[in-house]
């Protein structure tokens, strides 16, 4: 039940207007709520996450800034996307050059 209610939001999402991102389930069978419990919580609901929209964008330029203690850190910088309605100006720092083996 729960898995078609969410296949049904998922797709008519992009046809919506307003933005989704997910959907919320609310448990009332208390014997469900009891199979799904933790011993730290109950659970009687919980947030089904929707994929979002995803953009490709190209790296314009990369600079590197000096922190207080002497860090240097890397900057991309992006060129701007729009994702659902919004515009970004992205950037990526250490962490995520460093996983794609771009340092």
């Amino acid at each position: 039940m729960c898995k078609k209610f969410y296949e049904e939001w998922s797709s008519k999402k992009n046809s919506l207007d307003y933005g989704l991102d997910g959907i919320v389930i609310k448990i009332n069978s208390r014997k469900i709520q009891e199979a799904l419990a933790t011993p730290a919580s109950r659970r009687a609901g919980g947030r089904l996450q929707i994929s979002g929209e995803q953009v490709t964008t190209v790296v314009e330029d990369i600079s590197f800034q000096v922190g207080r203690m002497g860090t240097i850190t890397p900057v991309a910088h992006l060129r701007p996307v729009v994702v659902a309605g919004s515009r970004f100006l992205a950037r990526h720092f250490t962490t995520k050059m460093k996983s794609r083996d771009w340092m």
